[in-house]
């Protein structure tokens, strides 16, 4: 998963849902950007953090991915049309339920409130994060001399239809039924 993707699409997802009062975007590369006065509500869209799980043992790395990110929201009131209460509103009708790209499950949340980070408040207006949270897998890339992987199989093709035969062994424990 590349996480600039799920910040795009997530920010894009929130624009058109939200629409023209709002101002919807991928975290800024710098803290002069969101701390910038504004016109509408705006919201930022960043990626926290990613909780792995233990490798599962297939020769190659594949780890269950929990991923978190944050939509931060700033606005002048709480409780107004485009305050930051009927703003988490749209935000969780827009995001909970979809399956980012190259994501298994659907979005939920489990925060939201005040930056939880002093540095992250601001004097003159509101600022309230949402904690969402999405899984995927992150998988090691496969280097091509790589000789600790799975070796590749002779004239196998990925997208090739493959038929298998099963021949079933019925036991032979000396009764006629069961003899070939």
């Amino acid at each position: 998963m590349d996480i600039d993707v799920l910040e795009d699409e997530i920010a894009a997802l929130l624009q058109t849902a939200l629409g023209v009062n709002y101002e919807v975007a991928p975290n800024p590369e710098n803290t002069e950007e969101y701390r910038k006065p504004f016109d509408k509500v705006r919201l930022w869209v960043g990626y926290q953090q990613s909780d792995l799980s233990d490798p599962v043992d297939t020769q190659a790395v594949i780890q269950d991915e929990k991923v978190m990110f944050i939509v931060t929201m700033q606005a002048a009131t709480l409780r107004e049309d485009n305050g930051i209460y009927k703003t988490k509103r749209k935000v969780q009708d827009a995001l909970l339920g979809y399956i980012p790209t190259n994501c298994s499950r659907k979005i939920y949340g489990k925060y939201f409130g005040p930056p939880k980070s002093e540095d992250a408040l601001i004097e003159d207006f509101w600022t309230y994060e949402y904690h969402l949270f999405t899984e995927t897998k992150a998988v090691q890339a496969r280097a091509e001399d790589d000789a600790n992987l799975i070796p590749p199989v002779p004239g196998y093709q990925p997208d090739a239809t493959v038929l298998v035969t099963i021949t079933p062994q019925v036991p032979n424990v000396g009764n006629e039924q069961y003899k070939n």
